[in-house]
């Protein structure tokens, strides 16, 4: 297998547009068996390629052959990108969808709140006896009665550690697998595919046009193996 890393280049002159500015548009130069594999995601001028034998590279004009080591050091970069950005997202969809889902409408303050009010709840609900003072005052004010709100403070508050529980489990499990990728020297382009592969993570129902009538089907609903992607992934999971 040969590997070239190359530039796009002007339709007409064939210049690579990284030495001029394409004036009719750019193309990928005519290499023999020029198969391109991806753009750099590090500097989008460049692209990987693999070719025939009978390619030749041309330095001058920004295209150049690699041998497999330099192409897994380059492959390597880019993945370590990826990877870098995927384990950021991870997190930031983690904040957006706690946000969302656990905090909603109410302050942060809610939640810790939330904290005492179930504990007394509980034992209001086990003993009609036991002292729930918070319950008892917030049901006043409220007007239903303690054994009510009771019992929708338990229901809410195991609602939000079932929520909570999903979404740090699925974050966690994205986070394990990307720490867990590793990167073959010896096969660069296969680890490439492997980090960018798909899984099928549930199946909905989308209605579309077949044998003259809408119908509706199920399909697969996917998201990358080691991408993170949390809130479709929630939604699978049944939250």
């Amino acid at each position: 297998m040969r590997y070239f890393k190359l530039t796009q280049v002007d339709s007409v002159t064939s210049i690579s547009v990284n030495r001029e500015t394409s004036k009719e548009g750019p193309k990928f130069p005519d290499i023999p068996g020029l198969n391109v594999l991806m753009q750099d995601n590090i500097n989008s001028c460049f692209y990987y390629a693999t070719v025939s034998e009978e390619a030749e590279p041309d330095p001058e004009n920004q295209c150049w052959e690699l041998t497999l080591a330099e192409f897994a050091d380059a492959i390597k970069a880019c993945l370590d990108k990826e990877l870098g950005l995927a384990k950021e997202a991870v997190y930031g969809e983690e904040k957006g969808l706690r946000r969302v889902q656990l905090v909603g409408k109410y302050d942060d303050t809610a939640s810790v709140a939330g904290i005492y009010k179930y504990e007394q709840a509980k034992a209001l609900i086990a003993n009609p006896s036991a002292s729930a003072p918070d319950i008892a005052a917030e049901a006043a004010v409220r007007g239903v009665t303690p054994a009510v709100l009771a019992t929708r403070v338990v229901q809410h508050h195991e609602s939000f550690r079932a929520k909570e529980a999903l979404i740090a489990g699925l974050r966690g499990k994205q986070l394990d697998r990307m720490n867990a990728f590793q990167f073959d020297a010896t096969d660069p382009w296969g680890s490439w595919l492997e980090f960018m592969r798909l899984e099928v993570i549930g199946t909905r129902g989308e209605r579309v046009f077949e044998n003259g009538e809408v119908v509706t089907k199920d399909v697969d609903v996917t998201a990358r193996y080691y991408g993170p992607e949390l809130g479709v992934r929630y939604t699978m999971a049944g939250g």
